[in-house]
Parts: structure tokens; sequence; C-alpha cells
């Protein structure tokens, strides 16, 4: 049986051999399922089947995208008829029994003109990827404020937005506050709280509970601009001790803003170079400076520190509002990461003592 086995062994290695030989340019090592092709040079270094490759096709502009809808008809005709269709035969409101309430709430949706609005919903989902319906609706809130559902006295009006002039909010995305029951609903998760909104005619925040959307796509980079892209740049990390710190702060402060940096020419009072942070007299978005040669865990500190004077303002240098702002950092710091890290499971040794997994 051994003298078998070589001999097939010494065989098979021939066959190679001779493969090789024939095709100059055998790049699997021989198999024995056979799968070699002399005539078509299946399996070999000319195998074309093999040069098949993924490549991202680019993003059309939104510019371009509005070029076609206005001047080509075909074109529009793709975008509008899915959108006429899905409205032609009206609405009809499930679980009213009463007919006057039903009749009350078709004649509010007509005031505000609800179809031709869901139309044009849906025509600039198709067209740009998204969009969202904002609500004006008279609740005593602002619009960045989350909507009070007891309190609502009317719906001014509905107004679309498409996709090229929205950005999500997307540090609110993954972020958990079990007091918060709109943030901590299944159904949010992966969502931002809040759109930002910006235009020609100007800008503004809109929380997503005034909002109808109308297939958003996720949070897509291809509708960035590599500006955006350089702004909102996500860590490699996946135990980066700085945007675990910045969660944390835009958890507890969300309205606050400020730009980051790294340093390496500052120092304090004591000739010591760690960070600080600077609040521009013309009153502008605050600067916090890092600075970069320092051990990790001295940075993180550093960047905690100065956050909270970015959380406080300017006024409250080290006194007992900047510190209970300091220690809120830290703590939700700290939430985030046992969130996140499931912390090691203790495992008796075959001693009977305790060792850390």
């Amino acid at each position: 049986m051994g003298d078998r086995r070589k001999d097939q062994a010494e065989r098979m290695a021939r066959y190679a051999h001779l493969i090789e030989q024939q095709t100059r340019k055998a790049v699997r090592p021989f198999r024995a399922d056979g799968y070699v092709n002399l005539l078509n040079r299946y399996g070999t270094q000319q195998d074309t089947t093999e040069r098949y490759r993924y490549q991202a096709e680019p993003m059309v502009p939104d510019e371009l995208l509005t070029m076609y809808y206005e001047g080509n008809g075909l074109f529009a005709k793709i975008i509008d008829t899915p959108a006429e269709e899905a409205i032609k035969h009206g609405f009809h409101l499930e679980g009213l029994k009463d007919q006057r309430v039903e009749d009350f709430f078709n004649e509010a949706l007509d005031e505000l003109d609800w179809e031709e609005t869901a139309m044009t919903a849906i025509r600039w989902a198709r067209l740009f990827g998204g969009s969202i319906a904002v609500m004006l609706i008279n609740d005593g809130r602002g619009l960045e404020e989350p909507l009070d559902w007891r309190n609502i006295r009317s719906i001014d009006d509905i107004r679309v937005y498409d996709w090229s002039v929205i950005q999500p909010e997307e540090w609110s995305m993954f972020s958990y506050d079990p007091q918060d029951p709109f943030r901590t609903r299944e159904s949010r998760l992966g969502m931002p709280e809040r759109y930002h909104v910006s235009s020609r005619y100007g800008s503004f925040v809109v929380h997503d509970s005034r909002c109808l959307r109308e297939r958003l796509k996720g949070y897509e980079a291809t509708r960035k601009t590599p500006d955006d892209l350089l702004r909102q740049m996500a860590t490699p990390f996946e135990n980066d001790p700085f945007s675990m710190v910045w969660a944390a702060f835009k958890n507890l402060y969300p309205d606050k803003e400020c730009e980051v940096f790294w340093d390496q020419h500052q120092k304090d009072e004591h000739e010591e170079e760690y960070g600080f942070a600077n609040f521009p007299t013309n009153g502008s978005t605050p600067q916090v400076f890092v600075f970069a040669e320092h051990p990790v865990t001295v940075q993180t500190e550093t960047f905690a520190h100065e956050l909270a004077h970015v959380a406080v303002g300017p006024e409250h240098e080290h006194d007992e509002v900047w510190e209970a702002a300091f220690d809120a950092i830290f703590k939700e710091y700290n939430r985030l990461g046992d969130l996140r890290f499931a912390k090691p499971e203790e495992e008796e040794t075959a001693e009977g003592g305790v060792s850390q997994a």
C-alpha cells in the first residue's frame, strides 16, 4: 500500500510538471480535482476569469441629477411616476371609527396640501437618495427640541428638504441615555437625533421627532465632500480613549461645540506642556489644544480637562462648576467604557486561586 501511494504521488508530481511546462505559467499548485483546462487556460496564470475585481462607480453629483430631471422628460418620468402612483388614490386613515374625526383629519391634511407634499418627498427621495418632511408644529418648543406630543396646538406647515442639503447629527446615532426614552427606543438604533439642514436660503437644526423621513439613506460617505469626510473622520482604533471622551462630552453637552487640535508648543503657568482651551473674543467656536508628546493616559485626561472648560465657559476657571463638569465627563467616559468593553471575568486557577482572564 505504501509503494502504491508513493507511486501515485510521483505520478501527480510528474503531471504537474508537465502541465507547468506546457502552460509555462501555472498559477496554482497541481490539484487532484482536475480543474485545469489548457485549451482555455482555466486554472493557469493566463486565466482571464480570475482577473475580475470590484471597482466602485463615482456618485453622480446632485447638480447633474437636477439637470437631468429638469431637461430630460424620460428621466423625470422615471422619478415622478412612482410618486404619483403612490398618491393618486389618496390616503386612508386606519383605526378611526368615528366618521367626524376622520373628516376632521382629512380636512386638516387638505389644508396642509399633504398629497402634493408627500409626492414631493417621494420624488426627492428617488432623485437624491432621501428626503425629510419637516413639520412646523406649534407645541411651545423650538425645532431643535423633541416634540411635545401632549401639547400640540396646531401643525402650521410641512416643508420638504432633499438629501443634498441634509446632514445627520452622527454623534447621536449610538448615544445611550437610560433616562431618555426617545433616544433608547430599539427603533432608534443607528438613527440620528437631529438633522442639520443647510441651503442657500439659510440653515437650521431640527429634531427627528418633527420629521417624516422618506428613504433617507444611511449616512453614506458617498454623499459627502472631501472636506466633510475630513471633519468627520472616524477613528480606526476600537479602544480609542479620545473618541470615548468626546462621546461622553457630547452626550452630556450636545449643544456645545469646539475645534480640537494636537499641539507641540503649549505650556501652562508651570512651564509644563499639557493643553488649553481658547475662547475667541469674537464669539466664534472655542478651540481645544492638547500637547502631542505626552503618554496617551495624560493626553486623555487633558482632553477631558479642556472639554470641561468648553462645557462651562471661560468664566469658570477650575472652580466648583468646572470641577462638576470634569467629574461628569469622567463618569460618563467610564460608563461608556463599561458598555463597550466587557470586564475580564475571573477564572479559578488549578490551585484554587483566582486569576484574570
